[in-house]
């Protein structure tokens, strides 16, 4: 993965995290601030963090929640796959 695609990678996991985190009722929240571990986490590699990142918030969100479209189209953006 190139640098330019490691940046956009990890800024698309704070975006998609911080959009949980905007539409979380306030026991999610709590919840959400568990979601960080992984990331500093030194066995994991980055790729690895990020997923675990992602299925944790996933999971916590639950099955009826979605990324805001303003959220979506700057991941697409950064990620390149709009």
């Amino acid at each position: 993965m190139s640098g330019e695609n490691r940046w956009g990678a990890a800024l698309s996991v704070v975006l998609f995290v911080g959009s949980a985190v905007r539409a979380a009722t306030p026991a999610q929240r709590e919840l959400l601030r568990a979601v960080q571990a992984p990331l500093s986490d030194k066995a994991l590699t980055a790729s690895q963090a990020y997923a675990k990142t992602l299925r944790m918030t996933i999971e916590i969100m639950g099955p009826g929640w979605r990324l805001d479209d303003e959220t979506q189209r700057r991941i697409d953006a950064m990620l390149d796959l709009s």
